[in-house]
């Protein structure tokens, strides 16, 4: 927050709101569900039943087995994907369930 005589900018501001009430970890989780479908596609998405962050791990629950073994021959491409999308190294492991 500012400190009296002391301008900042409204992006430091809300950044700090963020870090202050720990809404960065939900923040960045909206983000990875806006992207997925642009991601893996739209027939993918729909076959995702739920996408969840936790930590440094994204778990994607699935609706078929074989989309499941499908997606994991592919998950090195896939976390780099999320990983350039929050542009950094955010998310260490991917976990089809």
């Amino acid at each position: 927050m500012a400190i009296r005589g002391r301008a900042q900018t409204l992006d430091n501001v809300l950044s700090e709101l963020i870090d202050t009430y720990k809404l960065r970890g939900k923040l960045d989780e909206v983000e990875l569900h806006r992207f997925w479908a642009e991601l893996l596609g739209p027939q993918i998405n729909a076959d995702t039943e739920g996408l969840y962050l936790q930590g440094e791990k994204v778990l994607v629950r699935l609706s078929s087995s074989v989309l499941r073994a499908e997606l994991s021959i592919t998950k090195a491409s896939i976390l780099a994907g999320i990983n350039q999308r929050f542009g950094s190294n955010r998310v260490k492991d991917l976990i089809f369930i």
